[in-house]
């Protein structure tokens, strides 16, 4: 087949497609409409003489519109190589990384998952265990506290009496010397 006939091919299974899409609610063919439509588009065409030179220029600027364009054009095989060297470090890691998961995939398949559920009373049992632990550590931690401030309570009630203390043996010292100074 040739390029032509393949193309004609292409349509005509196209305008297939088209009929049986809205053939059913016209009940007439489509082709006459798209031979009209075809022949009016081509005579609005020929008499604008500012679409016929953009016409000229649409494979060109289908050929700017593909994304591929900068890259195909642009980008030497030297530059494309030092953008693959400069991102080697990443590919390196990405490589290790990619090993270890390939050497951690046999703990996920097979008999490690199904486990998990033989596990998980026991897993509920440790975490009971766990949250009762925690709660008589708290309790503890609040009896230390009480604890300690009783300890400070009664470290400042004596530090005051001898305070006390030692202000009234002062008053009674320097009263005696007092006295022994007039006799």
């Amino acid at each position: 087949m040739t390029k032509t006939s393949t193309d004609l091919v292409a349509l005509a299974q196209r305008i297939e497609v088209l009929e049986a899409k809205v053939g059913d609610k016209v009940n007439h063919p489509v082709l006459p409409f798209l031979v009209d439509y075809s022949n009016d588009l081509g005579n609005s065409l020929a008499g604008n003489d500012r679409i016929g030179p953009l016409l000229k220029r649409l494979d060109e600027l289908e050929t700017f519109l593909d994304p591929l364009f900068g890259e195909r054009e642009a980008v030497s095989q030297g530059v494309k190589m030092s953008m693959v060297e400069s991102q080697s470090d990443n590919i390196r890691d990405n490589l290790e990384m990619l090993e270890k998961v390939e050497k951690m995939k046999s703990d996920l398949e097979g008999g490690n998952l199904k486990k998990i559920e033989e596990l998980k009373p026991k897993l509920a049992e440790l975490s009971k265990i766990q949250m009762e632990q925690r709660e008589g550590g708290e309790a503890g931690t609040e009896q230390t506290l009480e604890l300690v401030q009783k300890y400070n309570n009664i470290i400042a009630s004596l530090t005051e009496a001898f305070i006390q203390a030692d202000q009234m043996i002062t008053k009674a010292e320097m009263e005696q010397n007092k006295t022994k100074i007039i006799d």
